[in-house]
């Protein structure tokens, strides 16, 4: 039996819809607050900062993607062009490594498209790059190794050749430097001169006797076993 003041519970009665009832569940209000949110539009300020902040992001990408990309230049040390006559490589030879910052060796050409040049840049180095006294650039192959020289095989013809001198030089012998602007000395003070190794040294009638490497006299002289070398690599008639 129910006490008075309370109301018999009608089973089986459907839960009322939401506008016929004077209460809300949690969760209905929730939703309602999100659909007006929704509805709102952003205001202007905050639209702002999503749009500064988007291009700014775009551009981080931009600048990372341009730091990150390889160039396309070309390695000065086997630069293409009239200057370079680059040859494919040959399986067998041991190459220069290419950097940007290495010193290219001055060769001398002598005739028959060969070259002398300083033995110490080609250690362990078949074929490289070389400078030429006229100022043009080829590759070159070592054919000959003589000690300190080294006798080399040009891509090309390597411009006006030097006559090798068929004589020693004395140190006291007047001599000239060949470089951009000819350095007349002896050949005793060589060492004394800044000059390029491999540059050649050619006595008063203009034949090569010898070719500077930097050491303590200054030169390499080209004596009778290095004309042999040059002789021996030179092709056959």
């Amino acid at each position: 039996m129910w006490a008075e003041g309370y109301a018999h519970p009608i089973v089986g009665q459907p839960p009322l819809p939401p506008h016929e009832r004077p209460w809300r569940h949690p969760s209905e209000v929730a939703a309602a607050a999100s659909e007006v949110m929704r509805r709102e539009p952003a205001p202007a300020h905050v639209r702002t900062v999503a749009a500064v902040t988007g291009l700014g992001g775009l551009l981080v990408i931009a600048l990372v993607v341009l730091a990150v990309t390889p160039r396309g230049d070309t390695d000065p040390e086997l630069a293409g062009g009239e200057a370079a006559r680059v040859t494919a490589e040959p399986a067998a030879l041991t190459l220069a490594p290419a950097t940007g910052t290495s010193t290219r060796p001055l060769a001398t050409p002598v005739g028959d498209g060969l070259a002398l040049a300083p033995a110490e840049p080609f250690d362990g180095i078949d074929r490289r790059v070389v400078d030429l006294p006229d100022g043009s650039r080829v590759t070159a192959d070592v054919v000959e190794r003589v000690d300190d020289v080294v006798v080399l095989q040009l891509a090309g013809d390597g411009g006006e050749p030097f006559p090798v001198a068929d004589r020693a030089a004395g140190r006291a012998e007047p001599v000239q430097a060949i470089t951009p602007d000819p350095v007349d000395t002896t050949l005793g003070r060589i060492a004394e001169l800044d000059l390029a190794h491999g540059t050649p040294v050619v006595d008063l009638e203009g034949q090569l006797v010898a070719i500077c490497d930097g050491s303590a006299d200054g030169v390499i002289h080209v004596d009778d076993d290095v004309a042999a070398a040059i002789a021996s690599a030179a092709p056959a008639p």
